[in-house]
């Protein structure tokens, strides 16, 4: 006859524990850069090429309407991942970029928000609008629906 102590199975059910806790942590563990629309807004997903054509302001369409860019700079580190690993540019480059492509086309500039709430309401009121953001902030807005994802941290 052998005999378990209550700690040796303790100690089991905690080892268990420990070694399963990463695989349940890990969707929320890296950060993913999201692009957004309303809920009303009917678009399909966008290739990377076409993505960076409209935040480049040139003409996108999209279930037979024009995209609209909305920035979003509410959170530096997003906007350099937004630039770096979406847009390919520089800030400065790409700032140059926008008015080059401005004095040209005659396209105004895409609207920039540095605070998250100012562009949630302009994607809801503003048709056929997009961003990004972070997939945990997208996922608390009620109003808002990720389209695709853009950009994820690999580890």
């Amino acid at each position: 006859m052998t005999y378990h102590s209550p700690l040796r199975a303790f100690l089991l059910l905690l080892i268990i524990y420990f070694t399963a806790m990463p695989a349940f942590a890990h969707e929320n563990r890296y950060q993913a850069l999201v692009l957004v629309t309303a809920n009303t807004t009917l678009m399909d997903k966008l290739s990377p090429t076409q993505f960076r054509k409209l935040f480049l302001n040139l003409p996108i369409i999209s279930t037979g309407q024009a995209l609209r860019p909305l920035l979003n700079t509410s959170d530096s580190f997003l906007y350099e991942i937004f630039l770096q690993k979406v847009v390919y540019m520089s800030e400065r480059n790409y700032a140059r970029m926008l008015i080059s492509r401005t004095f040209r086309n005659g396209h105004p500039r895409p609207e920039k928000f540095s605070a998250q709430a100012k562009l949630v309401k302009a994607l809801i009121s503003t048709p056929a609008s997009v961003s990004f953001m972070w997939r945990n902030a997208a996922e608390k807005e009620q109003q808002l629906r990720i389209v695709q994802k853009l950009w994820e941290e690999q580890h």
